[in-house]
């Protein structure tokens, strides 16, 4: 009886009659609570956000929106320039594997497999997955998305081990002629591209040795080891009783024989001695020195111990750094649109977003204009 005499009481009061210490103002219960207001630097942060995250994915949203059918294009128009990045293409890519690389972002990480195409002068790369257990490529037919190498978050380190690991390459002894005779910078590369030959860069030149020959001998119920063979060879007369393979594997055991016009000698003893287990290989020599240290004229180049004529070298290896040029780009295999399928949904939020904050962002600027004024 009391709460509703009281409740009578509250709805008869009169107008701005003066509320008691323990009632209930009915005047501010009324009241609304403010709308909750969004500062100009919070506004203006999350457009700043949203602006950069779409810019960010401006290029990945290009490729997922591209099609999912690759399209076929020839290494040469890729170098050219004549293909769009963020293209999805299929190529048929010569890699030179000799310069592979492997990119890691963590210890854990199986990496990314980084190798240039082979005739494109590094402005072409390929990169695959490094897990061992990816499929296997048994071509060199590859599908993927095009992009400019400097865009890609490995392609500082794989800049780094190119520069620090020279790989080699090879040319012509023709080629190496040219450039010796002519003191020419550039020489042009076996399979395609050219090469800026320093002096600090080292020539490997392999060349077959007349005087030299290496037996391979396989192992079977006849000659089933190494003490069989050593004997068989040195009753024909090719090695003395007391030589020892140079190398023995799990199947076979190799001596080296050095006598004059040593291929040829050797195998009319082993055909004689029908030792038909054993084989005849030549044997070469391997030279290797810096291109200031190579001597060369008409005749040939003057390496230790040894003239070889021009007509003697077919082709020698080039080992050099790979300094990447800039406008160098990477077919990222396994790459494709539908990988994307998400992007489109990302970039329709973040448009949106930054149009509500962007609202927002005017409404507050309006009101810090309003405010001072209804001060005053």
């Amino acid at each position: 009886m009391r709460a509703l005499s009281m409740a009578a009481d509250a709805t008869a009061r009169d107008p701005g009659a003066p509320i008691g210490k323990d009632e209930i103002d009915p005047d501010l219960v009324s009241l609304k609570r403010p709308a909750p207001k969004i500062g100009i630097i919070t506004a203006a942060a999350v457009v700043l956000l949203c602006v950069v995250l779409m810019v960010r994915l401006r290029h990945d949203l290009a490729f997922a929106r591209g099609g999912d059918t690759a399209r076929p294009v020839t290494v040469t128009d890729i170098v050219a320039g004549k293909i769009a990045d963020d293209s999805y293409v299929t190529i048929d890519a010569p890699l030179d594997r000799a310069a592979a690389a492997v990119a890691r972002v963590t210890e854990a990480n199986a990496g990314t497999r980084v190798v240039p195409v082979a005739g494109t002068g590094d402005r072409l790369w390929v990169a695959v997955p490094g897990d061992p257990w990816s499929p296997y490529q048994h071509d060199n037919v590859l599908t993927g998305r095009l992009r400019p190498l400097a865009s890609v978050r490995f392609a500082d380190p794989v800049a780094a081990h190119a520069a620090r690991h020279p790989a080699p390459r090879f040319i012509t002894g023709a080629e190496l002629r040219r450039a010796r005779l002519t003191k020419a910078v550039e020489v042009a590369v076996v399979g395609g591209g050219t090469l800026a030959l320093r002096d600090q860069d080292d020539v490997e030149v392999v060349i077959a040795d007349p005087g030299a020959a290496v037996v391979v001998a396989t192992f079977n119920p006849r000659m089933p080891d190494v003490r069989a063979w050593t004997d068989a060879l040195a009753a024909a007369g090719v090695i003395p009783a007391s030589a020892a393979p140079s190398r023995v594997s799990e199947d076979t055991a190799r001596w080296e024989v050095r006598v004059p016009d040593a291929v040829a000698a050797v195998n009319r003893a082993v055909e004689a001695a029908q030792l038909w287990g054993a084989r005849v290989e030549v044997a070469t020599t391997r030279h290797r020195v810096s291109v200031s240290e190579l001597p060369a004229n008409e005749v040939g180049i003057t390496l230790p111990g040894a003239v070889i004529p021009w007509s003697a070298l077919d082709v020698v290896a080039i080992w050099a750094p790979r300094p990447i040029p800039g406008n160098a780009r990477v077919l990222l295999v396994g790459e494709a649109p539908d990988s994307y399928w998400y992007l489109t949904w990302v970039y329709g939020g973040l448009a949106l977003f930054a149009l509500l904050f962007t609202w927002a962002l005017v409404l507050a600027v309006r009101r810090q204009r309003i405010e001072p004024s209804t001060r005053s």
